[in-house]
């Protein structure tokens, strides 16, 4: 301790002044941290956030995948293959029979898949409509 006391001592006058000065800020400071959730209190609107909470449980159940089925005639590679049950060799087979026209229904299907259940599992996901327009 008195080494401490001696090195504080063989500081200058305004060299002991500054640190000083500093330890009172550092103090001021940390008190302010420690009771700043004692006067600072977040403004909430109970009505407003249970309406936001809505609005994404609305919003995640629009864009579920599950939820969402995709046209096969009009939607592009990348989103086919996305779809479970497909790859990207029936995604090639799928854009081939639609590009010679031979793709007008779920039934048009059944020389790409083989299996039966493979064509009803992705007919939860995806459903063929030649009367919808390209987006």
């Amino acid at each position: 301790m008195k080494k401490i006391i001696d090195s504080f001592t063989s500081f200058t006058r305004p060299e002991r002044a500054g640190l000083v000065i500093l330890s009172g800020i550092l103090l001021v400071l940390v008190g302010i941290r420690t009771t700043m959730s004692l006067w600072v209190r977040p403004v909430t609107n109970k009505e407003k956030e249970a309406e936001m909470v809505k609005a994404w449980a609305d919003y995640r159940r629009s864009h579920d995948p599950s939820q969402v089925k995709i046209n096969l005639y009009t939607a592009d590679s990348a989103t086919i293959v996305k779809i479970d049950g497909i790859g990207p060799k029936l995604t090639h087979d799928i854009l081939k029979l639609r590009r010679l026209n031979k793709l007008t229904d779920m039934n048009s299907l059944n020389t790409v898949f083989m299996d039966e259940s493979r064509l009803e599992q992705v007919s939860q996901y995806a459903y063929v409509d030649t009367n919808e327009k390209d987006n």
